[in-house]
């Protein structure tokens, strides 16, 4: 699945400010989380950090989240696009892939949009082939 957050309006104080995820605006950052992880071990990575404000989206193989509302248990399941223009989330067997969007406290959301590329089913890419997911979205108050 290749997802492309287009924006976030984020809003801290009395300021609000769009928020465009890609790989040009943030740093992808690798984790290994649990020895035998295929993703870290094919190169890629647990978590991207926006590179001037405090958004982050984390990538799990479970939806334990901590008390601020983060995962807890970030997995190998995010790189950057073959077109090097959105990110790329895998899941895998026996795993689901759970992704988490998240501020500090003291940061809220005001709006959002996501965008899906659905047309990966049968390719490859970094060592891993690609089938249909099941995508379903929910929001949690924390």
């Amino acid at each position: 699945m290749l997802a492309a957050i287009g924006f976030l309006s984020v809003f801290s104080g009395a300021n609000a400010q769009n928020v465009f995820v890609s790989p040009q605006t943030g740093k992808l950052i690798a984790a290994l989380t649990r020895s035998g992880e295929v993703g870290f071990e094919n190169g890629w990575n647990s978590l991207w950090k926006h590179d001037q404000l405090p958004l982050t989206i984390t990538v799990a193989d479970d939806a334990n989240l901590t008390d601020a509302g983060d995962l807890s248990n970030p997995a190998a399941n995010i790189n950057v696009s073959q077109n090097g223009e959105g990110l790329i989330l895998m899941g895998g067997q026996p795993y689901d892939s759970y992704m988490a969007v998240t501020l500090p406290k003291g940061y809220r959301f005001t709006g959002y949009s996501i965008t899906l590329q659905n047309n990966m089913d049968g390719k490859s890419y970094a060592n891993f082939k690609f089938v249909s997911m099941d995508k379903v979205f929910y929001e949690t108050n924390d």
